[in-house]
């Protein structure tokens, strides 16, 4: 295995890391953001509020996202598959 190879394994990897968790990710800091603001206005300062809250819009996103994931995933490891012969030499 040559290290251009292992180099292009390791963008594929982080990239599609990346990407599975970007919805995630930004769904957290949208809702932790608007949380926050809401707060700030009406002077609550539970400290349960915004956790409940991002991990319901956080169960909610993965599971409007399931299928992407799962779709996602299953491409990435195909491709992995197939390059395993190239890599092994």
């Amino acid at each position: 295995m040559n290290p251009e190879l292992v180099l292009e394994l390791l963008h594929h990897f982080i990239r599609t890391a990346l990407l599975l968790s970007a919805p995630f990710l930004g769904t957290a800091i949208i809702i932790g953001t608007g949380v926050s603001i809401l707060q700030s206005v009406t002077s609550i300062q539970e400290q349960t509020i915004p956790f409940v809250a991002k991990l319901f819009a956080v169960g909610i996103m993965f599971l409007v996202a399931a299928p992407w994931l799962i779709r996602s995933l299953v491409e990435f490891t195909a491709g992995l598959y197939n390059q395993f012969p190239i890599m092994t030499q």
